[in-house]
């Protein structure tokens, strides 16, 4: 996770080495401390591809769920 000031976006990626509910926990975090720490902003959140699971794309539509089912997308 990082924050890059500079370009007034911040950004997680949750492509790498996460399984489904890490991937979620981790957006979770970073959004939740965008609401307490920073004024909102842009966020880009990158999914990989899925390439190294059996599966394909599996946190893509979970993430993409999830910020649907809070309002954030």
């Amino acid at each position: 996770m990082a924050d890059n000031s500079d370009q007034n976006i911040s950004w997680i990626s949750t492509g790498f080495f996460f399984y489904v509910n890490d991937a979620i926990r981790a957006v979770e975090e970073f959004i939740e401390r965008f609401i307490r720490e920073i004024s909102w902003q842009n966020v880009l959140l990158i999914t990989g591809r899925g390439s190294h699971s059996r599966n394909g794309c599996v946190i893509k539509p979970v993430v993409i769920k999830w910020l649907d089912e809070r309002g954030f997308r």
